[in-house]
């Protein structure tokens, strides 16, 4: 006899979605997220260049968001009226352990720092609109990785294309990068 799979299990593969009235959804008072003024504009930035990508969620049993509030905070301030929302249908108990997972960054992963630098740099060619690259704060990204441009390659570096190209890739870390040894 099959195992009876939980709700949740079924529910795996799809969402609701619907239409509301962003004054009419209440921020949970309980939300431990925060943001700065200059993370919020960077928000603002990422919605104005690359739309609203992610969804806020919505509980239809306590009318309450739990997660998307600095979404929310930017749409309002943008003028928007209505938006659509992932719903989500759960006692008070669930809805806020879903908000603190929604909001977990140790179950969001890490970087790959090398390949993360090397995203970074590529993306410092791209045109994107004035003001995006701070706007998104990827130069404060950059930083805590140690940021500024990739190092030079000490002269021990063998390059990485056998015909004696400038590429080199770091033996301990795997990191890629351009540069001649000197």
């Amino acid at each position: 006899m099959a195992k009876k799979r939980s709700k949740a299990a079924r529910d795996v593969a799809g969402v609701e979605v619907a239409r509301k009235r962003l004054d009419e959804l209440v921020p949970a008072d309980y939300n431990p997220r925060r943001i700065s003024d200059e993370a919020l504009a960077g928000l603002g930035r990422s919605v104005e260049e690359f739309g609203y990508v992610e969804p806020i969620v919505w509980n239809k049993r306590t009318n309450r968001v739990v997660s998307g509030h600095q979404r929310m905070k930017v749409l309002a301030r943008k003028g928007v009226e209505e938006v659509d929302v992932v719903v989500v249908d759960l006692d008070e108990a669930r809805e806020r352990a879903l908000n603190v997972t929604m909001n977990n960054q140790t179950i969001q992963g890490e970087w790959d720092e090398a390949k993360l630098l090397s995203l970074l740099d590529d993306l410092k060619g791209l045109d994107l609109d004035e003001g995006l690259h701070g706007g998104l704060r990827l130069d404060a990204l950059l930083e805590s990785l140690g940021g500024g441009p990739p190092p030079e390659p000490p002269a021990s570096f063998p390059p990485v294309d056998p015909d004696g190209g400038a590429d080199h890739k770091c033996p301990k870390c795997g990191y890629e990068w351009d540069g001649k040894p000197k």
